[in-house]
């Protein structure tokens, strides 16, 4: 008896489920266009209040950009030892990255492109051999790039004098670095500055001017004073550094001494 009255329900009486049909539609058309508008409403919010973002690599041409427009200024070059002095903290930063190319600009330092340039500058002498006793070299590099530029040779050697004479033993992981070489280190992550053709963004490795000095073998208190003769030679302006906390070792630029 009950499954009749369904059947017969179901049978009967379709149109009430045409109207509920119906009303449901009704219903849904409106909540689905309040829906496509608020959603295109955050969309458009979305697209006013995005800001693009800037490369590191953009951020630091601009500063060098600049930094060399100003070459010509009275205090040029004193101002970029002042940032580096006046730094809360010793690690690289990308003002100091473009300062210290900019640097290099205004002592009108070339750069090797190729391993051959190094050899055919070492024959001239423009490159001239590390050749302090006291030093540590690695295993993977090679003597025809343990040179540097007369003045910077001079001064690793003499850091490393002082530092002998208080017991410890310097190991210098890198020096001159052909364009070529430093493109490659850029595109493993290991490095910034690419020196891709035609850009400012060029290691100062590749001039014969910088050196690497590894943490790796010092201790705690090595490297404390090793720190601090580095301020006291940056503060009299014969360089500028950077400690690279990632790589473990001390990144020095030699400028060209100025005449006193």
């Amino acid at each position: 008896m009950r499954v009749r009255v369904t059947i017969g329900t179901i049978t009967h009486e379709p149109h009430l489920f045409a109207f509920g049909d119906i009303v449901m539609k009704s219903l849904l058309a409106p909540l689905f266009l309040v829906a496509c508008l608020l959603q295109s409403d955050a969309f458009a919010h979305r697209k006013k209040s995005h800001v693009p973002t800037v490369s590191r690599e953009a951020i630091i041409l601009g500063l060098i950009t600049d930094c060399i427009a100003k070459r010509k200024a009275p205090t040029a070059r004193a101002d970029i030892f002042t940032y580096f002095i006046q730094s809360p903290h010793i690690r690289g930063t990308p003002e100091k990255i473009s300062k210290e190319i900019c640097l290099a600009s205004y002592d009108n330092l070339g750069h090797f492109n190729s391993q051959k340039d190094i050899r055919s500058a070492v024959i001239k002498e423009t490159l001239v051999p590390v050749m302090h006793v006291s030093i540590a070299w690695p295993n993977e590099l090679p003597g025809e790039r343990r040179v540097l530029l007369p003045w910077a040779a001079t001064y690793l050697e003499n850091l490393v004098a002082r530092a002998h004479a208080k017991g410890v033993t310097l190991r210098a992981t890198s020096l001159v670095r052909s364009t070529s070489h430093q493109t490659a280190l850029a595109r493993s992550g290991a490095s910034p500055a690419h020196c891709k053709r035609g850009s400012l963004l060029c290691s100062t490795h590749t001039t014969g001017a910088a050196f690497d000095i590894s943490t790796r073998t010092l201790r705690a208190d090595e490297i404390t004073w090793l720190t601090k003769e580095l301020l006291a030679d940056m503060k009299a302006h014969r360089i500028i550094f950077i400690r690279e906390y990632r790589g473990a070792h001390f990144h020095i630029f030699v400028p060209r001494p100025t005449p006193k």
